[in-house]
């Protein structure tokens, strides 16, 4: 299974003008589809597409694979569902409360982060520096250990201790292992009190069809309620602030506890929990996020939007954002609201206002991309929010990749893009993606940008025995004949899942009239 990922192909100093794109699915056993005869198409990478590009390259002779960013905001990307009965992994549906941060390099080992344990009150706070808290863990080829992380996540989430599946490797095949706190004692807080309960949490889980986790919660000695549940497919989560309702706690007493299950193969990292608290509720702004193309074309605008959300239970009442313009760009204009302001000598987007319980305010503003960037370079913008109200600041960032010149572009939203299919048993489709009608948990949630995407069955599986093609229209490229050492890439995303060994699928590209 392989989560929207960028795929690219050089295609070269073109002398040809005209391009077009097929991809492939043979259901099959055994046998690959053959291209068709008499016609010279080079073979690309494996597909499933929802954008595709071509672009012009000014002299660049190197692109590294992992250089390609998606409009994804590093923050999580959607606001709360406020109907929500518990909360979810963000895979799915964003956790009422949460941030994330961006996980470290796998090979880096980062200093140890810290947060305020200081800033709010809390009726129970553990923070597992001075000891383990009090915690215990039992079950099958039980692992769980209190300590310093010897590898990922990279540190704790607060100070340099926590508690994790496993310290120093990942976590082991066949386990059903569970962390329990000690009980905590809220019979001081009256009755009718409004409690939240939080903590941070990392986790590298392989998909939810083979390993479970679960974070779940007991109030007054009753059955346990799950909080939170890994859900979909393999997921890798920095340190994320999680939180859940617990009022019906005040006046008695609760338990947490965090479980992890696996099967008899492919192991990762594993669940990390640190700074477990319960408090009453506060403003949560984890869930702003930023948002842009991925791609800023040399010499013309960019549009960034920061939408600053508020998942928690008040008001957020003096919350100050400061964005400052990305190195490699020169501030062009406020777009909305009227009550942001730009800066010019610390060279940055500011703006200052409440942001509602459940709200959410968009602060949209446009930059020039200066005509000395070179291709290939990242542009990066990143905004801080604050609010005295919240514990920490927020960070969220997007990363666009500058390109000469777009001489095409297609993101499926407004129609199909003239893309035709031919085959046998052909599943191909044009719409939106989902909501799987199967019992696979890791079908894609959604296209990658922002709907409508091509794919094999939008809603299921693709057919036995298919044997199919999608393929673009011709695509001028007339005009990068003129362009000095025009070299031109073809840039795509695509989600694919198959089965190994007897299911083929293949990208070709054909360059003439």
């Amino acid at each position: 299974m392989k989560d929207w990922a960028c795929r690219m192909v050089r295609l070269g100093l073109l002398a040809a003008v005209l391009v077009s794109v097929a991809v492939s699915a043979t259901a099959i056993a055994h046998e690959a589809m053959t291209p068709p005869s008499g016609e010279d198409w080079a073979v690309m990478p494996d597909w499933w597409d929802t954008d595709l590009a071509v672009a012009h390259d000014q002299g660049a002779d190197i692109l590294q694979e992992s250089g390609w960013v998606s409009q994804e905001p590093t923050a999580t990307p959607a606001p709360p569902d406020p109907d929500a009965d518990r909360e979810r992994n963000v895979e799915t549906a964003p956790l009422p409360k949460q941030e994330e941060r961006a996980d470290p390099p796998a090979a880096d080992t980062p200093p140890a982060l810290t947060r305020d344990r200081t800033t709010l009150a809390a009726f129970y706070l553990e923070d597992f520096e001075a000891s383990d808290g009090g915690y215990t863990h039992y079950g099958t080829h039980d692992e769980w250990e209190w300590g310093v992380p010897a590898d990922w996540p990279g540190g704790c989430g607060s100070g340099a201790r926590c508690w994790g599946t496993d310290l120093d490797g990942n976590y082991s095949n066949d386990i059903d292992q569970s962390l329990v706190s000690p009980m905590v004692d809220l019979t001081a807080v009256p009755a009718g009190t409004l409690l939240t309960l939080s903590w941070w949490q990392a986790w590298y889980i392989e998909s939810s069809w083979y390993d479970q986790a679960y974070a779940e919660v007991s109030i007054n000695r009753g059955a346990w309620t799950e909080m939170w549940a890994h859900t979909g497919g393999t997921a890798q989560h920095g340190w994320s602030r999680m939180s859940y309702d617990v009022s019906a706690a005040a006046g008695g007493y609760l338990q947490i506890r965090w479980r992890l299950s696996t099967d008899g193969s492919v192991t990762y990292p594993g669940l990390y929990v640190d700074l477990v608290r319960v408090s009453t509720p506060e403003p949560d702004l984890s869930t702003s996020y930023k948002s842009a193309p991925a791609i800023a074309v040399i010499g013309e605008l960019i549009t960034y939007t920061v939408s600053l959300s508020n998942s928690g239970g008040v008001s957020a009442n003096n919350t100050v954002l400061l964005d400052p313009i990305p190195a490699g760009t020169a501030f062009a204009s406020i777009v909305a609201p009227p009550t942001a302001v730009y800066d010019a000598g610390e060279d940055q987007v500011e703006w200052s206002g409440p942001v509602g319980s459940g709200e959410k305010v968009d602060i949209t503003f446009a930059v020039t991309v200066d005509d000395a960037v070179e291709s290939g370079v990242a542009i990066t913008n990143t905004a801080t929010i604050t609010d005295p109200e919240i514990p920490t600041p927020v960070t969220v960032q997007h990363v666009a990749e500058a390109w000469g010149i777009v001489h095409y572009r297609q993101d499926f939203e407004a129609d199909d893009g003239g893309f035709s299919t031919a085959g046998t048993d052909s599943s191909w489709a044009w719409g939106a993606v989902g909501p799987y009608r199967g019992s696979r948990p890791d079908f894609p949630i959604g296209a990658h940008s922002p709907v409508n995407a091509w794919g094999t069955n939008l809603t299921g599986d693709y057919y036995n025995d298919e044997d199919s093609a999608l393929t673009s229209p011709p695509i001028d490229l007339g005009a990068a004949v003129d362009i000095p050492d025009h070299e031109l890439w073809l840039e795509w995303w695509q989600w694919l899942r198959t089965e190994g060994g007897y299911d083929y699928v293949s990208v070709e590209v054909r360059g003439g009239s």
